[in-house]
């Protein structure tokens, strides 16, 4: 039997919390949000696509980078509290959590909170978002971390997408995960999931 993602509770539960994020903005920008832009990151061709071709960092699948191993002591209590506690240090910023942890490898927990980390930051140097909205779910063998924000969005069609997005996109192929964006002008939706 084919194991579900948990893709489908994720978007529901981001876009309930995109709704109370968004309710002080007109419904007349709000309708805005249905002409979406959205890029779906499965394998190396849509990596290199995705990247036009802008030089990677591939130390964010190398175990021995320096910044990896300082990051392991703020993981040892696992991911979720990790990028709880990383969320709750930051203005604006709201987390919530579903599932339960399994054990994974530290290199992937590595991943995932540095791409919540890049993500988060982007948001607020980028998009100039005034609230994210941060989500990890995890279950039936999956870990996705999904981040939200209500900034200016962009189009990954036709935006020079910088290092730090190309480099998720990078790590989470190589960990035959899939990367999904979804951005319009009232905000961008990022989430990266990979199965355990």
């Amino acid at each position: 039997m084919k194991r579900e993602s948990p893709i489908e509770k994720k978007r529901s539960s981001v876009r309930l919390s995109k709704n109370e994020l968004l309710k002080d903005v007109p419904p007349v920008a709000v309708l805005s949000l249905n002409r979406v832009s959205s890029y779906s990151i499965e394998n190396e061709a849509d990596v290199a696509r995705f990247t036009n071709g802008i030089e990677l960092n591939d130390s964010w699948m190398d175990q021995t980078d320096h910044e990896t191993v300082l990051l392991h002591p703020l993981l040892s209590d696992g991911l979720i509290l990790a990028v709880k506690n990383y969320c709750d240090s930051l203005p604006n910023v709201y987390f919530e959590s579903y599932g339960t942890e399994d054990e994974m490898e530290k290199h992937l927990e590595v991943i995932l909170y540095r791409s919540v980390c890049e993500l988060i930051s982007n948001a607020i140097k980028h998009a100039f978002a005034t609230n994210i909205f941060v989500q990890v779910i995890a279950e039936n063998g999956f870990i996705s971390v999904t981040v939200y924000d209500n900034g200016k969005g962009f189009d990954p069609e036709t935006v020079t997408i910088g290092s730090g997005l190309g480099n998720i996109a990078t790590a989470t192929i190589a960990n035959k995960g899939k990367m999904e964006i979804h951005s319009s002008s009232n905000g961008t939706e990022i989430s990266v999931e990979i199965e355990l």
